[in-house]
């Protein structure tokens, strides 16, 4: 019987939260094997407000990789292959300084404003959420702007179509909520979960119930009845049958794919 996973709750902002960081553990993991570079914005955003950015740091800024894995593979074999593009980047940086288009502060290190956003923005990379409002084009000013009649009446119609548009979002909205409320949240989970992520719980999941020493030679059972009668003295929505029976697939999946032999 899988009493330790019986008392998991799987809804709890703690167990997601360790579940989310098992699955970035187990994706760091198999990049890590494979000796390539991390990459994704979620690294980067910790440099948009820094006050100082080191030449590093602008690399990974603009090549979007992380360098925690950079540090981990410096010394490896093929350094250069895998992380040429980091190095690039390293590289642009380094020539922009001796260049005196960037300059080091007193910390030796580049200060993070609209110069050096106006820079790399300049030169093309611009970055969401970091310089990217360099695009929007300076409003005019009021006194230059002179509207006719016509002209009033169209942008008071096509306010008023805004304003339509809106409230329809809204309604449409409230509706989803609304249905989505009524909606079991594991079926909402599995609707929004990434194939990768997937993987990476279905792993999870089976190394738990091994854990648990439950049987996963079937996918039904009393040993999903218990899973369930569990859930509904412990959980304010309790699992589904199916939910349950779909998991313990995804697992017995996990320990065929992804199980020592």
């Amino acid at each position: 019987m899988c009493k330790g996973l019986l008392n998991i709750n799987f809804f709890d902002e703690n167990i997601k939260k360790q579940i989310h960081d098992e699955i970035r553990k187990l994706e760091e993991a198999e990049w890590e094997s494979n000796k390539k570079p991390i990459k994704g914005t979620w690294y980067i955003q910790k440099y948009f407000d820094k006050s100082n950015l080191t030449i590093q740091e602008i690399a990974s800024l603009i090549s979007t990789i992380s360098l925690e894995s950079v540090e981990r593979n410096k010394k490896t074999e093929h350094f250069a292959e895998n992380f040429k593009e980091f190095i690039a980047f390293e590289r642009y940086i380094e020539q922009a300084i001796n260049e005196d288009k960037l300059k080091f502060n007193f910390s030796h290190c580049i200060d993070n404003d609209k110069k050096l956003h106006s820079f790399l923005f300049n030169d093309g990379h611009i970055i969401k959420g970091y310089n990217d409002y360099l695009a929007i084009e300076p409003a005019e000013p009021v006194s230059q702007i002179v509207f006719t009649d016509s002209q009033l009446s169209q942008q008071v119609a096509d306010q008023q179509a805004t304003i339509d548009q809106q409230a329809k979002e809204i309604a449409d909205l409230k509706a989803q909520l609304e249905q989505q409320a009524t909606q079991p949240c594991e079926t909402v989970l599995d609707n929004e979960m990434e194939t990768k992520s997937l993987n990476a719980v279905s792993r999870l999941v089976y190394v738990l119930l091994d854990m648990a020493e439950y049987d996963l030679s079937t996918h039904s059972g009393n040993g999903n009845t218990s899973i369930i009668a569990r859930s509904e003295r412990l959980l304010q929505k309790p699992l589904s049958k199916k939910f349950v029976s779909d998991w313990i697939k995804n697992a017995q999946t996990a320990k065929i794919e992804y199980g020592k032999k």
